[in-house]
């Protein structure tokens, strides 16, 4: 007889996939991931299109970051992996703030419509907002290769 699950249990089947996912794109093992086919792997997770033309707009500022820069913010935001390179850093605030502020709060909302819970949500977008931070005290220190 097949047993069905829960919501709690769903929901952290959908938060260990994300983790994995995640974890997959982490620096240190070497691979990378391009914006396009993240998103295009997740499309059915997308919350609604805020305004028209949202998303090509993040669609087009996104394919300025490099497959490894953005495998390091998935996986920052994603699996608590608290490391970023300067490289990235520097990348991020060359993207600019809104194409980084529509990229985490897309990812946010895939990430709630994937495990329906709102407060992982909440903890993305903080996570962003750290990452931002982290980032603009970043790329005002010297570049380690100075």
């Amino acid at each position: 007889m097949a047993r069905s699950l829960n919501s709690a249990q769903m929901a952290m089947m959908a938060v260990f996939l994300l983790a994995s996912f995640a974890a997959m794109f982490r620096p240190s093992i070497g691979s990378s991931v391009s914006p396009g086919d993240f998103y295009n792997s997740l499309k059915g997770y997308f919350p609604p299109e805020p305004y028209p033309g949202y998303y090509d707009y993040l669609f087009s500022c996104t394919d300025k970051f490099s497959g490894l820069c953005f495998g390091e913010v998935l996986t920052y935001l994603y699996d608590n992996y608290d490391v970023m390179s300067y490289d990235c850093c520097e990348l991020i605030n060359k993207v600019g703030k809104k194409c980084y502020d529509m990229n985490v709060e897309t990812m946010s909302g895939i990430g709630a419509k994937a495990v329906k819970d709102r407060t992982f949500a909440r903890k993305i977008l903080q996570r962003g907002r750290n990452l931002w931070k982290k980032c603009l005290h970043l790329a005002a220190a010297p570049s380690p290769s100075d």
